[in-house]
């Protein structure tokens, strides 16, 4: 599986790379990636339906997606900013020779307050910030020793991208959001009602031969 997902990385890359200087193009990809990001963090999605792969193993493209989508969210938030729309009445000479003038600009000396006075910008920025923090709160040394940690402060700044996905209008990351936050509702409901008979508050671990430990629900 893993190698069928390399082909499939370098043709999304290259796609990524051919919406150079078009804001709504490289928001795309973006969105795309974003999209399966959440999508692949369901403990019942399409790809265990469909192609039978289980939660544990869908997490590894969770990250990698995950790192892809914050990396052309960046891309995408440069581009807008860098290049931004065409302004109304500028002919596409004087619109190129302002282009390259604003991207050849370092980032510090770039009209923050003209950026900012644009909602979707705002929103935008706040979005690829909050997609780093779902990244950074996932970091490996984080995960290992603080996991409660890293479980809480994961879904809250997931919860943020998609709060901030509605406000940017980035419509497919909304529906891959919207898909994770109903199966996470369902996930939390099955657990605390005791679905199935057994009680996910109530549970008895005995350590067994051979390194194996035995966890027991109680059942009604």
């Amino acid at each position: 599986g893993e190698a069928l997902f390399l082909p499939f990385l370098l043709a999304f890359g290259a796609w990524s790379a051919m919406q150079w200087k078009d804001v709504e193009g490289s928001g795309g990809p973006a969105q795309i990636a974003a999209a399966l990001t959440f999508v692949t963090a369901m403990r019942n999605s399409m790809f265990t339906l469909f192609l039978g792969l289980p939660f544990e193993r869908a997490l590894f493209y969770h990250k990698v997606l995950g790192t892809i989508a914050l990396v052309l969210g960046c891309y995408h938030s440069y581009i807008a900013v860098a290049f931004g729309e065409e302004d109304e009445g500028e002919d596409e000479g004087d619109q190129d020779r302002r282009l390259a003038a604003t991207a050849e600009l370092p980032i510090s000396q770039w009209n923050w307050a003209d950026i900012t006075s644009e909602d979707e910008n705002v929103s935008g920025l706040i979005l690829v910030i909050a997609m780093a923090l779902v990244c950074l709160s996932a970091f490996y040394l984080v995960r290992r020793h603080l996991f409660e940690v890293f479980y809480r402060f994961h879904i809250v700044f997931a919860l943020a991208c998609a709060v901030f996905a509605v406000l940017h209008g980035a419509g497919l990351m909304t529906l891959g959001a919207v898909a994770w936050l109903v199966d996470l509702a369902l996930f939390y409901a099955t657990a605390f009602t005791g679905y199935h008979g057994a009680l996910s508050a109530s549970a008895t671990a005995v350590r067994l031969p051979a390194g194996v430990v035995r966890i027991s629900f109680p059942r009604g």
